[in-house]
């Protein structure tokens, strides 16, 4: 097997999920959106650190894991679902870098975050 056969062979899979009487399509998270998500979380939690007054210092990576543990991350759970929600082909809907994004799924009913949690289990069982 070629790597290109390994890589086409192993696309995120999309499942419909239905919620309040349609479908909705869950894209399966890449490696690389994993990887967005652990990295754009912590530049998120050093911004709003930094925006409360925390002072910092960089070189100490102890002492910036310890003050960003206690920083709470009000878009946790809405990078998760923004880097899952799709179209039919697996095309996000939502963009994970965007505030405005992440707030409007923030303001939706807890339906929605029910349906991806099943979805996943869905998908490991």
């Amino acid at each position: 097997m070629d790597k290109k056969s390994f890589i086409e062979q192993r696309k995120p899979k999309v499942t419909a999920v239905p919620i309040d009487g349609q479908d909705i399509y869950l894209r399966e998270p890449t490696i690389g959106d994993n990887n967005f998500v652990l990295f754009e979380k912590r530049a998120y939690l050093l911004d709003e650190a930094i925006k409360s007054g925390v002072e910092l210092d960089l070189s100490d990576e102890a002492e910036v894991e310890a003050h960003l543990k206690r920083v709470p991350d009000k878009f946790a759970l809405a990078r998760g679902a923004a880097i899952r929600i799709c179209d039919p082909d697996g095309n996000l809907l939502f963009d994970a870098k965007s505030k405005d994004d992440l707030a409007a799924l923030n303001s939706l009913g807890e339906s929605l975050l029910s349906a991806i949690q099943e979805g996943t289990e869905k998908k490991k069982g």
